[in-house]
């Protein structure tokens, strides 16, 4: 992380899967819990087929909507959580 901080100063957002995931929007420090923290949804996975599409998707719905990083983070596991404890890919998401 530090050495994509030296070479961008964009908003880092470090997926951890089940354990949520963190955003970063200044220095990075030593230890990788002090960003922002957005807590993951304890789900049963059935496929991961499109998770980073709706990670991606409940991200930007927060960020583009002018909410919090921790709103949009939130919003970004919930998008994924939902997307990966359904059997099939799009059809069975909204």
């Amino acid at each position: 992380l530090k050495t994509i901080r030296a070479l961008s100063s964009a908003t880092i957002v470090l997926k951890r899967g089940a354990k949520g995931c963190i955003v970063y929007d200044g220095p990075i420090s030593d230890d990788l819990e002090d960003g922002i923290v957005g807590k993951g949804f304890p789900i049963e996975v059935y496929n991961v087929l499109g998770a980073g599409d709706a990670f991606m998707s409940g991200f930007l719905r927060g960020w583009l909507g002018g909410e919090s990083f921790a709103t949009a983070a939130t919003w970004a596991n919930a998008c994924g959580a939902f997307a990966v404890s359904r059997l099939l890919c799009a059809p069975e998401y909204p």
